[in-house]
């Protein structure tokens, strides 16, 4: 699949990305961020794409997508942000923002979506097992099976675009 990335008015059929390589590199130029810098365009292309799914598989967000056939969460319809401007017909600067932090934190080896060993019970976080005398234990990091406790968390991500997002997994972020 190519690099596409989603316009403001949600137009871009089969858009993965929420933000350009340009605009990522100028983020990071701005912050001295040097692991950005190194990167390949195709390896700053596929953390982007990563980023962009991460936000879109972590996070419920207020409003509805602007379009039906969008491929990705945003541009969204009906919102309005913290300074009560109405945010319809944007890809909010928040989110390419998140997009961008998220995709260095790709580059530096972070999995967003980590291969994780798991069951209907949760993530096991510990496993230990003792074949003498027949010994398991397990240690799970959540309880139930959901995709939420799978993916890291970045506090850093979630306080900036706690604004835009409703309820996850049960944690309620902002109230309309």
């Amino acid at each position: 699949m190519a690099f596409l990335v989603q316009v403001d008015n949600g137009t871009t059929v089969d858009a993965n990305a929420y933000i350009t390589t340009a605009f990522a590199d100028a983020y990071h130029v701005d912050r001295g961020d040097e692991d950005w810098a190194g990167a390949s365009n195709i390896e700053k292309q596929s953390a982007i794409i990563l980023a962009t799914d991460y936000l879109d598989f972590r996070y419920t967000y207020i409003g509805e997508r602007h379009t039906q056939d969008q491929t990705t969460e945003w541009p969204r319809a009906n919102i309005i942000d913290e300074a009560r401007r109405i945010r319809d017909t944007e890809i909010v600067p928040k989110i390419k923002e998140a997009t961008a932090i998220l995709a260095l934190k790709v580059i530096q080896g972070t999995a967003l979506f980590p291969d994780e060993d798991f069951d209907t019970t949760g993530v096991v976080t510990e496993k230990s097992e003792k074949v003498d005398v027949l010994a398991e234990s397990v240690k799970y990091a959540n309880s139930g099976g959901s995709n939420f406790g799978r993916t890291p968390s970045f506090p850093k991500i979630d306080r900036m675009l706690r604004e835009f997002i409703t309820e996850n997994q049960g944690r309620v972020f902002r109230s309309s």
